[in-house]
């Protein structure tokens, strides 16, 4: 009987075990983080090393700029979306935590800027119908581009507005020997940027310049320069006696001569080529007229000439040899 109520008291006068208390912190915060989180947002963020905290006084700095409280966040947040601000600035961050009667000091500093540079331009003739443009895209922050052209000159006026992520464009609606000058700029909702440098281009599509040599006997040799970008080939056309000219020869960009064999003394022959391509052709080279004047042959040249420019005519034996040669001045 005596054991069993000295054990009940025993187990009646245990004593509860108390829970340790938690030990106050009040800290600066640490890790401060400012990171682009959009064309138009930065995220900020950050530890928080209190547990008796009300809330966070967050400030911000533009550029080399007095500090600003940008926002009261409450306690045990510790991430902030700063929607107010724009591209090519510079923002600084810092927070603190503040207590009923105290704050603590300031975290350690956060720099981030919104970087939209200005795009780098290039162009390129492709064919004779299309030019080529690309761009560099250094930021991840622009939401698209405007591209301009100007024409011979001219004023620049808008041709595309390419979304983000795309870096070339191919102008279809250009024509030969036309000059062309581009320039680009990246955009976003609320900026753009400078212009980029201005490029320049002209697809070359240029008539050739005919030219004739007597091999000997009743044969000549027409030969051409190449002057033009994108030419599949070359037309060579013959009129006798002033008649309408009709195709001699067709032949590709490589060739650049042809043989022209058994010239009749009595006709007078005249001779013009041009370049061509699937959807373009340059006009008519000069022309070469070969005639027979008795013991020799005569070539004269005809071509639209300026006022007070002067068409040649020159004379050559049939072995090429020149015998004697005139000028004469144009009119027209």
């Amino acid at each position: 009987f005596c054991i069993l109520l000295s054990f009940e008291f025993i187990i009646g006068c245990k004593k509860e075990e108390k829970k340790p208390v938690e030990e106050t912190k009040f800290f600066s915060p640490s890790g401060l983080k400012a990171t682009a989180y959009s064309d138009s947002t930065i995220r900020v963020s950050w530890i928080d090393n209190s547990n008796v905290e009300v809330g966070f006084q967050l400030q911000r700095k533009v550029g080399t700029g007095a500090y600003q409280l940008i926002k009261e966040v409450a306690a045990n947040d510790t991430v902030y979306i700063d929607t107010d601000v724009a591209p090519n600035l510079v923002y600084t961050y810092r927070v603190r935590a503040e207590s009923k009667s105290e704050e603590t000091s300031f975290s350690d500093e956060a720099t981030v800027k919104l970087d939209l540079p200005v795009p780098v331009l290039n162009a390129s003739a492709i064919d004779d119908t299309d030019i080529k443009l690309s761009w560099t895209e250094h930021s991840a922050l622009a939401s698209g581009f405007v591209l301009e052209r100007s024409i011979n000159g001219q004023s620049f006026a808008a041709i595309a507005e390419p979304a983000k992520n795309i870096t070339s464009y191919t102008d279809n609606t250009v024509q030969i020997n036309t000059e062309y000058r581009y320039r680009i700029k990246a955009k976003n909702k609320l900026t753009e940027t400078d212009y980029s440098n201005i490029v320049t281009t002209k697809i070359k599509f240029i008539p050739p310049a005919l030219s004739c040599t007597f091999p000997g006997g009743n044969s000549v040799t027409l030969a051409w320069t190449d002057s033009s970008q994108f030419e599949k080939g070359f037309i060579v056309e013959q009129s006798i006696n002033g008649g309408t000219f009709t195709q001699l020869t067709k032949v590709d960009s490589s060739v650049l001569s042809y043989p022209v064999k058994n010239l009749s003394v009595s006709n007078n022959y005249a001779f013009r080529v041009k370049a061509y391509s699937a959807k373009n052709a340059t006009n008519y080279s000069n022309q070469k007229n070969i005639h027979y004047n008795k013991t020799r042959y005569v070539i004269s040249e005809t071509y639209q000439a300026q006022r007070g420019a002067a068409d040649a005519q020159v004379a050559l034996s049939p072995s090429g040899k020149l015998v004697a040669s005139t000028a004469y001045y144009s009119n027209n």
